[in-house]
């Protein structure tokens, strides 16, 4: 009779446990399978990292496929190469090559302006010492004197050649306008100015006087 409502354990039947015959067969064709498997990778790794034209074909062909799936991925025109990254590959070698042609020139144009310069020190230099007068001390400058006589005084008698000159035509005075600031003019400009059918009306009244020529006048 249980106490606690469970059978004795001495009651209870003991289990047998065994091993199955055909368990070693069965592990022995899992490792089999496991190695055929192993086997395998390593010949598809030894197929993409040999050599020889099989090889080299198969390579390709997983690298037209791995191209492809990156290219699906990607996008065409982001994996493969672009125009612009190939014309600044191109500039860029095109500047190295001018920098270093320009670099020959100037470095050829100094050379050149050097030896210019030296000889023309060198010229320069022969020409001075040729230059040097034979005592060593440079002789004087000699300036002739030329003696200019002083300008004559004015005179106040002195006449002046177009004193009696008429103001209109240049011909010899006659006559002296007093109203007219002592103009001078001849017989025949006074009538015509002063006198005449067209002469203004003031003009007919103004003073004159005859001229005359003064003491020393030619």
């Amino acid at each position: 009779m249980a106490i606690f409502g469970h059978e004795p354990l001495a009651n209870k039947k003991k289990l047998n446990y065994s091993v199955p015959d055909n368990t070693s067969n069965e592990l022995d064709d899992g490792m089999g399978a496991d190695f055929v498997s192993s086997d395998d990778d390593e010949d598809y790794l030894a197929d993409i990292l040999g050599s020889g034209p099989e090889v080299s074909a198969k390579a390709g062909m997983h690298n037209t496929k791995l191209n492809a799936a990156v290219n699906a991925f990607l996008g065409e025109d982001d994996y493969a190469p672009t125009a612009e990254e190939d014309d600044i590959v191109r500039q860029v070698r095109e500047e190295v090559a001018l920098e270093k042609k320009y670099k020959d020139l100037h470095g050829d144009s100094d050379d050149i302006l050097e030896k210019r310069f030296a000889a023309f020190s060198k010229d320069m230099k022969a020409v001075l010492q040729n230059a040097k007068p034979a005592s060593g001390t440079a002789e004087p400058i000699k300036y002739n004197r030329v003696y200019v006589p002083p300008p004559k005084p004015f005179e106040e008698d002195e006449e002046d050649e177009t004193e009696g000159w008429c103001c209109i035509c240049n011909e010899d005075g006659t006559i002296v306008c007093i109203d007219c600031d002592d103009d001078v003019y001849c017989n025949h400009c006074f009538k015509e100015g002063h006198q005449g059918p067209d002469a203004d009306y003031d003009l007919k009244s103004h003073k004159w006087k005859r001229y005359s020529k003064r003491r020393g006048a030619k």
